[in-house]
């Protein structure tokens, strides 16, 4: 009832609808991890322009927590955006439909959208890799097949061109952001711990196809 009067959830909405969702703690742990990253590059960003108050930090926290709420289900990117629309959220459901890949044009002013799409890269469950990294264990995996390596190719590439061009309206390096981040904060225990609260949280209705 109270979510289709906000623009996006807040932290403790997010997670309880992860867990209403099913989402196992391997899932929290990733979700966890690429909502802190995505919430700290957004805050980043903000500052770098000298905004005094960001107003997509708080879209980019939700909409990295859950972005994989639908995992498991095919084209979980897609059910999860139709997911939150139906609960009234239109710019959190447009970010989690766009995660798994995006071409940013050059014009385009980067927020909360890109930023989570960016985060998700950084975040292997819930410990950070490279963007690089993350990509070249897809091409291990598939890449014997030339259509799945030209598709994850060009994914790593998009991938690294947003990372550049946010490096330098940053000033720094995201990927540093994102492991200084990581590295200070307990993913595994915060995820443990709402795990344990899951009895406390009554299922979603099958998210498949009614998703």
């Amino acid at each position: 009832d109270r979510a289709a009067c906000h623009d996006a959830l807040t932290r403790d909405e997010a997670e309880g609808l992860l867990l209403q969702a099913g989402v196992p703690e391997r899932g929290l742990r990733h979700a966890l991890a690429v909502g802190r990253v995505a919430e700290a590059l957004c805050a980043a960003l903000a500052e770098a322009r000298g905004e005094k108050a960001p107003v997509e930090t708080a879209l980019a926290l939700a909409s990295g927590l859950t972005h994989d709420i639908c995992k498991g289900v095919h084209g979980h990117e897609a059910a999860g955006g139709r997911l939150l629309a139906c609960l009234g959220l239109a710019r959190m459901a447009a970010i989690v439909a766009a995660h798994r890949d995006q071409s940013v044009p050059a014009e385009k002013k980067l927020g909360a959208h890109e930023l989570v799409y960016l985060a998700d890269k950084y975040c292997r469950g819930g410990i950070w890799v490279p963007v690089a990294q993350r990509f070249a264990q897809k091409l291990e995996e598939f890449g014997a097949d030339p259509g799945a390596r030209a598709g994850i190719e060009g994914r790593r590439d998009r991938a690294l061109a947003l990372e550049r061009r946010l490096a330098v309206e940053l000033g720094r390096d995201p990927a540093q952001l994102a492991r200084e981040v990581l590295d200070t904060a307990d993913i595994g225990t915060r995820a443990q711990m709402l795990d344990a609260r899951r009895a406390l949280w009554t299922p979603l209705c099958p998210l498949g196809e009614d998703a």
